[in-house]
């Protein structure tokens, strides 16, 4: 019997998730159905450990939740409310 780990015991390593610049261009073109394997670099494995959590709050089911958690953990940046970005 193989001890080998399966990804989702394994976790996130940036060096085994690569998305091409046209890949992730294609996506952020292209429309949102849900689906959260149509997020480049989102597999079985990701869309398996995101969907566990001990409360439904925490449990990412679909490509409209990941976005809301990322944009809930963009700011605010300060006691005034505003948000900087990046660039």
């Amino acid at each position: 019997m193989s001890k080998r780990k399966t990804e989702a015991e394994l976790g996130y390593d940036p060096k085994r998730s690569r998305v091409s610049d046209d890949t992730l261009a294609d996506f952020l073109r292209g429309s949102i159905s849900g689906d959260l394997t149509e997020v480049p670099g989102v597999g079985k494995a990701a869309v398996t450990k995101l969907a566990t959590g001990d409360d439904d709050d925490e449990r990412i089911t679909n490509t409209f939740q990941l976005v809301g958690k990322f944009l809930s953990l963009k700011g605010p940046d300060s006691t005034d409310h505003k948000v900087d970005s990046v660039e």
